[in-house]
């Protein structure tokens, strides 16, 4: 029963979308990764952004020409990240990445990526934050405009674990020690 069923042939379930392949249910997934209409599948953005689904958006709101926008920034104090910004600190950040163009489909993962409770491994802890610490000159991070926060932007790390970033990126709040560069 089963190799006869494997033998059926189906059409793609892209075929609203305008796939006209007919293949053996055996088969289907294999075609459904590589199926040109697949409307979940990744495309290189135009803009720059790096691989996006194929239904997103054209024009979209690239998160890369923002990011670019943005000033380079050197963090000189470490020690005085906000792991655990409160929600006043967290709606001044989120107000000033509104006002520097950030697109919206980013801002509110950006903010909830701001708070230690959604990080990434390697900055997960106090304890992992102190073992990774000669890493963090790596990143590359630019201003949030007139704040003591840098972005850290997945686009423009991904010579950095991903122990180290996140999607789309970190917004990473100081006490004191950012500079622009």
């Amino acid at each position: 029963m089963r190799n006869m069923l494997s033998k059926l042939q189906i059409t793609c379930d892209n075929a609203v979308f305008g796939c006209t392949a007919v293949v053996r249910l055996d088969n289907l997934m294999a075609h459904l990764n590589d199926c040109e209409h697949n409307p979940k599948r990744p495309v290189t953005c135009e803009q720059g952004c790096g691989p996006i689904p194929k239904s997103h958006p054209k024009p979209h709101p690239c998160p890369r020409r923002w990011v670019n926008s943005l000033q380079p920034a050197r963090v000189t104090r470490w020690g005085g990240m906000i792991s655990t910004p409160d929600a006043v600190l967290q709606a001044v950040i989120k107000r000033s990445l509104v006002e520097s163009g950030c697109p919206a489909s980013i801002t509110n993962e950006l903010i909830e990526n701001a708070h230690e409770r959604n990080w990434p491994q390697g900055l997960a802890t106090l304890e992992t934050r102190q073992m990774n610490r000669r890493y963090y000159e790596n990143y590359v991070a630019k201003r949030i405009p007139g704040k003591q926060a840098v972005v850290v932007m997945a686009c423009e790390n991904q010579h950095m674990g991903e122990d180290m970033v996140l999607e789309p990126g970190l917004v990473m709040i100081f006490a004191h020690g950012v500079e622009e560069i």
